[in-house]
């Protein structure tokens, strides 16, 4: 059984994959960490809006939710492809990337405090997404 606040965290997540990013106002705390990185929750925004908008299709798939108090966890898939080619952060533009399809998993960790967000880590299998761009050669799944 999913607790309401994990139900509320899920539902903002549908929310935003259909362009609704001002949901997060709803959820997050004024002030929060992502990935032990201090930041404003409209900074966050920018972010999450310019990552999905970058994308085609970007999904993210819950497959198990798992809670242990005030910590409520996901692992889930992260699906789709990005409309131009994909700059990662260390290895740069992954040029012929744009439109390729990826799928890999991910686990999105959320801390609750007064029914809002104020931490927030997330992992995903980012070598193998790049892999599926095309990085490092042809794009083997």
């Amino acid at each position: 059984m999913v607790s309401a606040i994990a139900q509320r965290w899920l539902s903002v997540l549908d929310g935003m994959e259909a362009g609704d990013f001002d949901l997060l106002d709803t959820i997050a705390h004024e002030t929060l960490s992502l990935d032990g990185v201090t930041m404003q929750r409209d900074a966050l925004k920018s972010m999450v809006r310019a990552y999905y908008q970058s994308g085609d299709g970007l999904k993210t798939t819950v497959l198990n939710v798992f809670e242990d108090g005030d910590v409520v966890m996901a692992r889930a898939t992260f699906s789709g492809a990005f409309l131009q080619d994909y700059v990662d952060p260390i290895l740069g533009l992954i040029p012929g990337s744009a439109g390729r399809q990826f799928k890999v998993p991910m686990m999105a960790i959320r801390r609750f405090r007064d029914g809002r967000i104020s931490e927030m880590w997330d992992q995903s299998d980012r070598f193998s997404m790049l892999r599926q761009l095309g990085a490092f050669g042809s794009a083997a799944s």
